[in-house]
């Protein structure tokens, strides 16, 4: 007797924008760990916007320094534009591992081609949450339907 495997993976090709396919990626949205991950780097995504934007109104430096002294009463300022790249570069590179584990290795290359831009992978988020989002209220719904489960009020 043979075993039949059911296949519930998506494929979908990634595309430029005139049309021409960059790639693919394959993705099964009724993973839960994959949904799990996916929120995590949402969860990411919004803990660097949040670092950025501390940094935000910081002055601008586009005075000239032209003395230590002068690039040391700034140190300070510096300092925390540094921290917040250095945040940036750790979240997005976390980002990129877990993306390409998800999807495919160079899945992120193809979408951010070599560059650190995290808002190039809005695109391959936004496409593909939606749909583990529906398959997660598929399911929750098969339960909250289900009228076999008594009805209970709260109150009683």
């Amino acid at each position: 007797m043979a075993i039949i495997v059911k296949n519930k993976n998506i494929k979908e090709t990634i595309e430029d924008e005139n049309g021409n396919v960059l790639g693919e990626i394959q993705y099964n949205p009724e993973d839960t760990t994959t949904y799990s991950k996916l929120c995590n780097i949402l969860d990411d995504i919004l803990k660097i916007n949040s670092k950025l934007k501390e940094v935000s109104g910081i002055k601008n430096f586009s005075e000239k320094l032209n003395s230590i002294d002068e690039f040391e009463q700034h140190s300070e300022d510096f300092n925390k534009i540094k921290e917040a790249f250095n945040f940036y570069d750790e979240q997005v590179d976390k980002i990129i591992k877990e993306i390409d584990n998800i999807f495919g290795k160079g899945t992120c290359e193809i979408m951010m081609a070599n560059s650190k831009d995290i808002d190039l992978l809005t695109p391959l988020i936004e496409g593909v949450l939606p749909k583990f989002k529906e398959q997660r209220t598929k399911k929750a719904q098969k339960y909250l339907n289900d009228s076999s489960v008594e009805q209970l009020d709260v109150m009683e």
